[in-house]
């Protein structure tokens, strides 16, 4: 479970939060829109950061293209790290976003 707990020093209420995921941007985007709206999906595809509102605070997901990785040659899959700045949320509240973003991101597998 990740600690929502503010990193000390003058940015106190920035909780920083990075995950690498097998997505493309355009699958981001789709998933970001699926959760955060058009306006989102649409910042996500011009790589740009996608600001959002969110309770008292604001968070911020910025999209990185990393490098893939491949299944014996056969199928390549694409990466990316995903930065998550939550800023200004109270604990319960980012807890409540990251369970939503995830929810939002998972894909079947089995």
């Amino acid at each position: 479970m990740t600690n929502f707990a503010p990193t000390p020093g003058p940015a106190s209420s920035v909780v920083p939060i990075e995950k690498v995921m097998t997505l493309s941007q355009s699958e981001f985007a789709k998933s970001i829109g699926a959760f955060a709206g058009e306006v989102a999906a649409a910042t996500a595809m011009r790589g740009d950061p996608v600001a959002l509102d969110v309770g008292g605070g604001r968070v911020v997901i910025t999209f990185t293209k990393i490098d893939g990785f491949s299944f014996g040659g056969l199928v390549e899959m694409p990466r990316a790290r995903i930065q998550i700045h939550l800023d200004g949320l109270a604990p319960a509240e980012a807890e409540a976003f990251m369970r939503r973003f995830d929810i939002s991101f998972q894909r079947g597998g089995g």
